[in-house]
């Protein structure tokens, strides 16, 4: 399987980072899932899984890059030992690493397994409970370096645990490298691995365009994708046509009164008929932040219809930092004004796969966009959404994943509204949320590198319902997080935020629809997230909470490597069945705004 983009462009909001619904914490990467109709309890039919003792082949050259071209993968298991040889098109003596172009933190290459080792997709993350794998980070004193390297010297192997939407670094692994034989061998322990167990292998190159090659089962490496629930009764197949209500709360541009599809093979077509197309739009507006998605007009595909996204098909528009309040008026259709492209999902975002096209009619009050989505079929299902930074957006079908719970309003673009440790800020009371993830005021307090973060909420009950009917397990349920960008940086960390101070619950397998009241404090766990590269969180520590019904509160206390008070904090209390708030910059009043 080939997946190459056109262009470089921004890797989008991150499940945590932007506060949309999550499927948990965050972790490196997954591709779509078929699932054969006899062998429903797996993520891959039988015929075509893999298992430990299988050898496979790839078509050759299917990827531009020899040294991450599989032309077969062989595997053997001894005990719980599972060695897995990449035979490449071609493995060089040495290749460049930490290139020019790509930033600090990003994984630059890599060569991995995923691990199904109980044939059941409900457990680990998307179904694959470990990650065998030879990796490079770029590190900021090495980037741009441009270093010849043999592959073995630079990269690194490791074994990680997969949890729902997180992943865990367990320990070393082995790694060989044969430029003689064209092979990378990993070896390594995977707890619980048998013959039976399923494999999945992937090889990515950052700086080839997110050149990659995939084999057999198409594997999680890639972070995973956002999931959510959805009906019959709301799934909109290619080929339908669903209307919505006109909302005079929304701006005309944003405002769907139908979208129409079509399929022709692979490619996706949908027609947004919007209230009002304007001849032109104001872009790059006074008060939305630079880098921010200020437009979006945008379709969710559920290739295979398990209920997990797997691609975007989008026309947006981010604000570039030379370009930031310069409110320029343009047409929608203006060359280089809205990007359209496709998108593989991940877990925190997506990546970039290929251009698409747009076109867009002041007449008709459409805005049309078309791209090739892999595997989509007239059994898929799509979502659709349309996003005003500075308005809000409006929702057809299911649920998108991407933009919801996005707050509408802008921190101001000289930074002076973000929220800094030690500040309180004071929000607005809302009747449309449930009052336990109603937040009223945020209070913090940074001693050294211990953060404190008060959530003062409405209302704060001695307990509430876990495990609720329509919860799937592996789905968090509920969650109170701060988001730390220790360094001011948006090119760091992910969404520029290097950590997650976070209390949060998942549905496990045993409790899922159990309707058990029970205390916050005995259900939520307390966790510190780092960022890993630029694809997800690993675990960084342990926090604690403390939860007070009698004040409605909750605080969470962690340490945050290298932050400062100018660190900038971003906060966020979900409800699965509920709602998302977040609150991401000062009030006008405390920001310095006098109107």
């Amino acid at each position: 399987m080939k997946i190459k983009s056109l262009a470089q462009f921004l890797v989008f909001a991150l499940l945590m980072a932007s506060l949309t619904r999550p499927a948990f914490a965050e972790a490196p990467q997954p591709d779509q899932h078929s699932t054969a109709p006899d062998d429903a309890s797996s993520p891959c039919g039988a015929v075509e899984a893999v298992t430990p003792g299988d050898t496979v082949t790839d078509d050759v050259s299917d990827v531009s890059a020899a040294y991450i071209d599989i032309t077969e993968v062989s595997t053997s298991l001894s005990g719980e030992t599972l060695t897995a040889v990449f035979h490449l098109r071609d493995v060089p003596e040495t290749l460049t690493f930490n290139r020019t172009g790509i930033s600090e933190n990003r994984k630059e290459y890599s060569w991995g397994v995923a691990v199904d080792v109980d044939n059941n997709p409900e457990n680990g993350d998307g179904g694959y409970d470990y990650l065998l794998s030879a990796y490079h980070i770029v590190r900021l004193s090495d980037k741009g370096a441009n270093s010849e390297v043999p592959i073995g010297d630079q990269a690194e192997a490791s074994i990680w645990r997969m949890d729902p939407g997180s992943i865990t670094r367990l320990e070393d692994a082995s790694l060989e490298v044969s430029a003689a034989q064209n092979t990378i061998t990993l070896t390594g322990t995977i707890p619980g691995i048998t013959s039976e167990s399923r494999l999945s292998f992937r090889t990515y190159d950052y700086g080839r365009n997110f050149d990659s090659d995939t084999v057999e089962c198409p594997s999680p490496l890639r972070g995973g994708h956002a999931t959510l629930p959805c009906s019959s009764a709301e799934a909109v197949a290619p080929g339908g046509t669903v209307s919505d209500d006109v909302s005079a709360n929304l701006a005309a541009h944003i405002d769907i009164t139908e979208v129409s599809t079509a399929l022709s093979g692979e490619t996706l077509t949908v027609v947004f008929h919007l209230r009002e197309v304007p001849e032109t739009l104001t872009f790059d507006r006074t008060g939305v932040p630079e880098n921010a998605l200020e437009y979006n007009w945008e379709v969710a595909i559920d290739v295979d219809g398990s209920g997990r996204y797997d691609y975007t098909l989008a026309a947006r528009h981010y604000v570039y930092p030379a370009d930031s309040g310069t409110d320029r008026a343009a047409s929608i259709a203006a060359s280089g004004t809205v990007q359209v492209n496709t998108w593989e999902r991940r877990l925190k975002g997506g990546i970039l796969l290929a251009d698409a096209s747009m076109e867009v009619s002041t007449q008709d009050r459409t805005i049309t966009i078309s791209g090739d989505i892999p595997g989509i079929t007239t059994e898929s299902r799509l979502a659709f959404e349309t996003y005003d930074y500075l308005h809000g957006s409006d929702v057809v079908g299911c649920p998108t994943p991407l933009r919801q719970g996005i707050s509408s309003s802008a921190c101001d673009t000289d930074g002076s509204a973000v929220i800094v440790p030690g500040q309180t800020v004071t929000t607005g009371v809302s009747d449309g949320l449930a009052s336990h993830v109603d937040i009223t005021e945020i209070s913090t307090a940074l001693a050294g590198e211990t953060l404190a973060a008060i959530f003062h909420l409405r209302d704060l009950p001695e307990s509430l319902v876990f495990d609720r009917e329509g919860v799937s397990e592996n789905f968090i349920e509920y969650y109170w997080q701060v988001l730390i960008d220790s360094d001011r940086n948006q090119e760091t960390g992910i969404d520029g935020f290097e950590y997650t101070l976070s209390a949060s619950y998942a549905v496990s397998s045993d409790s899922e629809g159990r309707n058990a009241a029970a205390s916050i404090r005995s259900k939520v766990q307390p966790l510190i997230l780092k960022a890993f590269g630029s694809d997800g969180y690993v675990v960084g520590g342990a926090a604690s909470i403390v939860v007070s019904a009698g004040a409605n509160t909750i605080t969470l206390v962690g340490d945050i490597p290298g932050i400062t008070p100018d660190a900038r904090l971003e906060f966020g209390a979900y409800d699965f069945h509920e709602d998302i708030e977040k609150v991401a910059c000062q009030p006008s009043s405390i920001a310095g705004d006098t109107e």
